[in-house]
C-alpha cells in the first residue's frame, strides 16, 4: 500500500490502483497519523506501507508475556480435566 499527504490530505493507494483520499475526520489520531507521515518523507511523495500479518510478541496474552493467573472454572469450554 502507498500513503501520501498533501497539505491536510492522506491519499492511498492499494494494489498499483489510483490514489485516493482517506477521510479520516479532524481527531487526536488523524493529527498523528499525518505527523507520522510528515516524518517519514511523505508530504508530497508516496512511501509504502507494509500491510499483511503482524508477529504480536508473546502472543498477543498479557503485556508481561505471562500465563493468566487464574484459570477456567470446572466444566466451562475447553477445560481438559
Amino acid at each position: 500500500m502507498l500513503v501520501r499527504i498533501d497539505g491536510e490530505k492522506i491519499y492511498i493507494s492499494q494494489d498499483g490502483d489510483r490514489f485516493e483520499e482517506l477521510r479520516l475526520g479532524d481527531s487526536p489520531e488523524a493529527a498523528y497519523l499525518k505527523t507520522l507521515l510528515r516524518h517519514e518523507g511523505a508530504d508530497g511523495r508516496s512511501v509504502s506501507v507494509p500491510i499483511g500479518s503482524m508477529i504480536v510478541a508473546s502472543g498477543g496474552g498479557s503485556g508481561k508475556g505471562e500465563k493468566p493467573k487464574h484459570s477456567r472454572a470446572p466444566g466451562s469450554i475447553g477445560n481438559s480435566k
